[in-house]
């Protein structure tokens, strides 16, 4: 069960990536006496259908919104996941290792539609394209050349890892995530150029 008088009048949300997260954590949220601003209990209606993967409840506040939002401001953000009631011993390491899987994938589809909206222009390879034409390379190397970084930051986590140096989960999953997407948007300029 999750300690909500521990974070009682912090700046703080809960992430749930998954509707079965949502409606576990809804059920808490009921079971502590926590309700909506409005006083309506959380499983009458859990929201998620609006951000999906990226919902947060405020739960001191009876609030909800997107991950971007909370971040934004400065909020801490807490993974359900996290605190949900584990499996048991003998399906813990299948668990654990889709657990991993949906999570990175969820997490960068969500950084991958944030960015296209920020940095796309009506053509989806904007960046890409222009930094290929100054380069005088084509756009496929222009992105290799971009992922290079993110490439070399993965190699120094691995090798500072090696050597007992302490890396955050969220540190591996924004590295690892970028190394993932820009892999997806290679394959999806592939892709176009192929059809």
């Amino acid at each position: 069960m999750f300690n909500f008088d521990k974070w009682k009048d912090e700046n703080v949300v809960m992430h749930c990536k998954t509707q079965e997260e949502a409606e576990a954590f809804c059920k808490e949220m009921d079971e502590a006496g926590l309700t909506w601003h409005m006083g309506r209990r959380y499983s009458e209606s859990n929201n998620f259908e609006e951000y999906k993967e990226n919902t947060c409840y405020n739960f001191n506040r009876g609030l909800y919104g997107s991950v971007e939002y909370y971040k934004d401001r400065v909020f801490k953000i807490l993974e359900y996941s996290d605190y949900m009631n584990k499996p048991k011993a003998e399906s813990r390491t299948k668990s654990a290792y889709e657990t991993s899987i949906k999570e990175m994938m969820s997490h960068c589809e969500s950084v991958l539609i944030e960015k296209h909206r920020e940095y796309a222009t009506n053509d989806d390879f904007h960046n890409f394209n222009v930094a290929a034409e100054l380069q005088g390379i084509t756009p496929l190397q222009a992105l290799v050349g971009m992922m290079d970084k993110h490439v070399v930051s993965v190699h120094d986590y691995v090798n500072e890892h090696a050597e007992g140096r302490k890396t955050t989960p969220e540190q591996w999953k924004e590295k690892i995530g970028d190394n993932i997407n820009y892999l997806l948007i290679l394959w999806a300029m592939v892709n176009q150029e192929v059809k």
